[in-house]
């Protein structure tokens, strides 16, 4: 994977500044040493999955967020998106908010 810190993408530094996280929490929460957190910052090592989704969710970011932040190209990556709807189901359900709609709007409009 190739490493390169991409323009906008904020440095695992800034995020934990802006999270309120310290170096120590960190590696204490998701059991790294100092050595490591250090050896990832700068490139010299990548995280196991394990740890590197154990970060994300501690600092409260996607894991694509944590990666861009040690330097990994993730741009190819595709975000996770919601399965599409089954046309059918989502009548249904379009029916049923229209109908609780005419119920609340029946119900507002009785003297």
């Amino acid at each position: 994977m190739q490493r390169s810190q991409p323009p906008n993408a904020p440095t695992l530094k800034q995020l934990l500044k802006e999270k309120g996280i310290t170096k120590v929490s960190l590696r204490e929460s998701v059991g790294v040493s100092e050595t490591t957190l250090r050896d990832w910052q700068r490139g010299a090592r990548m995280p196991r999955i394990d740890l590197a989704i154990a970060v994300a969710a501690k600092l409260g970011v996607s894991l694509k967020t944590f990666c861009r932040s040690i330097g990994l190209d993730v741009e190819a990556v595709p975000d996770d998106v919601a399965p599409p709807v089954d046309p059918e189901l989502q009548t249904l359900v379009d029916g049923v908010v229209r109908a609780m709609e005419a119920v609340e709007s029946y119900k507002t409009s009785k003297p």
